[in-house]
Parts: structure tokens; sequence; C-alpha cells
């Protein structure tokens, strides 16, 4: 049977390739008088077997470049282009091919053997996902690289072993759904009963006050006053570079419709990271003392995964370095697994009570609190691309004004 064909010209096909890959077409896209930088047309029923080629051939030691791009999302075709460092590109196609073909064969003989092996439908589906999912992590861990191509049959297998693991967390996902809403709607009315026996119909005064007041958000504060209160009271303070961190838990409050941590919230929680930090370094002592304080500038969040409802979350606060005006902050909001689930980053403005009097710079105020002499710290390469983000979106915004 032929499963694949490539026209090394236009006289037609190139017999040694012929008969390799399913589902895959490959042609040149023109003649090019340079034969080392070709690009090639792939033709398939998806766009799996190109991008696998398309990992191999990069890794070749004599590819200078191995880009590709998709002309159209809805046509099955791909442009690949190889340039090498003098050989003909045509031959760089044959290996990767022959590679790719390799692979294609050593999953295969994997899944009939599997079969033979296993008689009973559940274990083969559990053994062969197990195999294959050994492979990639070896594969990734060696630095191979590149997908794995599945032929016809064995992707059928995978689909529908795929299909059945997919189901299978939907309904662990509306379980969980469920058993949420529950709790919360179990938390309300044990929460409204014990208000009306503990205050009687004084209870009515707590809902008015969280109507009109953020009363979660003056407690909280306050805790965090009182505790480093406490807490400094009998130890000195420690280094302003180091991590502070706080711990809160996701409540029935802190979540939306979806059942997860609402993304507003995240922001409130680094609210409460950035005071910790300002009273726990001594920072808003000597603020205080200067008379000056900090106001957000600028802000971001980078969400990675949610935050569900009693979850325990640690939020580690600390800052990356300072300028001539602001400080600069990052949050990262981690589990007890260590997986960081959200990451934010501020602007910390410095601003005088009073106008009239002179502006203390960040330098200054960490030179108030430490002794040190120092600069700030190097800048990270994230952070500066951000803070260049943040330049260019403020002058195009000035400049839409001034053409308003």
């Amino acid at each position: 049977m032929k499963y694949f064909n490539m026209a090394a010209d236009d006289k037609g096909a190139d017999p040694e390739i012929g008969g390799q890959l399913r589902r895959l077409e490959v042609m040149p896209l023109d003649s090019g008088e340079d034969e080392t930088c070709v690009t090639f047309v792939l033709h398939g029923e998806d766009h799996t077997l190109g991008n696998s080629l398309r990992y191999i051939i990069a890794k070749n030691p004599d590819v200078v470049f191995c880009g590709y791009s998709i002309p159209h999302p809805s046509e099955n075709r791909i442009n690949l282009r190889i340039q090498t460092n003098g050989i003909p590109a045509v031959d760089v196609l044959r290996r990767g091919l022959s590679e790719l073909t390799a692979m294609c064969e050593h999953m295969l003989a994997t899944f009939e053997t599997a079969v033979e092996e296993h008689k009973d439908t559940q274990n083969l589906e559990d053994n062969l996902y197990t195999q294959i999912m050994k492979k990639k992590r070896k594969s990734r861990d060696e630095g191979e690289g590149g997908e794995v191509c599945f032929i016809e049959n064995e992707a059928n297998v995978l689909s529908t072993e795929s299909d059945l693991r997919i189901a299978q967390s939907v309904e662990w996902a509306v379980m969980g759904r469920v058993k949420n809403l529950i709790l919360v709607f179990l938390a309300i009315i044990v929460t409204a009963v014990l208000l009306r026996r503990l205050l009687g119909v004084y209870a009515f005064i707590v809902p008015l006050l969280y109507m009109f007041f953020d009363v979660n958000w003056s407690l909280r504060v306050t805790w965090i006053v009182l505790r480093r209160m406490i807490i400094f009271s009998r130890a000195s303070s420690p280094d302003f570079l180091e991590v502070f961190e706080t711990t809160f838990i996701v409540l029935p409050s802190d979540i939306d419709l979806n059942l997860h941590m609402n993304n507003a919230r995240y922001l409130r929680e680094c609210d409460f990271g950035r005071i910790n930090l300002w009273i726990s370094s001594g920072m808003m002592r000597v603020m205080r003392k200067s008379r000056c304080g900090v106001t957000i500038a600028t802000a971001s969040v980078r969400y990675r995964r949610s935050l569900e409802l009693f979850q325990k979350v640690f939020l580690k606060t600390r800052v990356i370095a300072w300028d001539e005006s602001a400080f600069y902050l990052e949050q990262q909001f981690t589990g007890e697994d260590g997986f960081v689930y959200a990451v934010a980053l501020t602007k910390n403005t410095v601003v005088q009570g009073n106008k009239r009097e002179k502006f203390i710079s960040p330098e200054e105020l960490v030179h108030q609190l430490t002794g040190w002499n120092a600069p700030s710290p190097p800048i990270p390469h994230d952070l500066h691309l951000w803070i260049q983000y943040n330049s260019a979106s403020s002058a195009m915004l000035k400049n839409a004004l001034r053409l308003e």
C-alpha cells in the first residue's frame, strides 16, 4: 500500500520516499535555484504528522533553519521551509521521513503486542495509556523532543481511551461542583441560624454592615496589624528583600458562579500580602516618619490554575527591585503541593502626603530602613518587559488623548 508521495521535482514522485507514511503528501512549493533552501507543502488529514516531521528535522545538525506556517486554518496544509548548511534539503527531508516512519512502526508494534497480551478491554486501555505516557516522559526527559505520531489504528484506540478519561474528568468536576454548592448552602443556613440565636433582632445589622462596608477587608487588615505589633514587640524586623508569607483559605464569599475563586479576589488578597510586607519589614514605620506612602500604579495577574473552595493557599510577597519613583513587587499564590496557581506584579509608586515637601525616593526609604547605600537589585528580564509594556501603553493613551 502506498502511504506517502513526494515529488522531488516537477517530473513526478520520488520512488525512494514512496510508501512510507499514510495520509501525508509532501510537494516542493517551487523548484528554487538553491537546493539547500527549499519550501515544501505538506498535505494531510491533520497537522500531527507534519508537526512531528518538523521537530525531527529541526534536530538535524545539518539544518540551519526549519520553520513552518499554516496558510489557512481550515486547510490541512503546512508550508515547511528547510535551510541547510550545504547539503540538499531533499536529503534532509528523506532522513526525517525515515525516522518518522520508524517511530510510527515502533508504536504500531507496541500496540499489537499489547493487544495479544491483554484480553480484557479495560486492562488494555489502562496499560496502553501507561506505556505511552512513560514513553512521552522518557522522550521529554532525555531531550529527544518531538510529538509522538500515531498511525490510524492506534489513534482510534487512543481516541477511545482519551474520551473515557475525559468523561471521567467531567463527571468528577460535576460531582465536585455539586458538593461545593451543598457546602455553601449549608454554610449560609448555619450562619443565619447562629446570628439569629446570638444577636436576636440585631442580626439584621450584620447584613447591613456587609452591604455598605467591606467588613471582611477591615477585619483582615486589623488582624494583620495587631499580629505584627505583637510579633515585633518580641523580635526585630526581618530583611526587607526576603519573602513575606501570608496564608488564607478560599471561603464561600470568595467564589463565583464557576465555584472557584473569583478573579477579583486575587487582587484583594494581594492587598493583604503587601500590607503584611510593609508592616513586617518596618517600611511602613519609615514611610510614616517621612510623611509618604505608596499607591498602586500598575497591577497585573497571570492565572495558571483555579483555586477551589476551602483550599489552603500561601501568598508569597517580595520586593523585586525599585527605581527613582516606585517599588516593584511580585506575589505568588502557592498551594500546599508547591504549585504556583497565579503570579501578580505590581508597581507601587511613592507619593508624598504634602506636595510642598521634598519627594523621598524609594532608594532613600530603603537607606533609612536598612542603612544600605547599594542600588536596587538587577531588574529581571520579565519585569523589564512588563515595565516597557506599561510605558508603551501610557504613551499610546496620551497620544490618543491629544488626537481627541
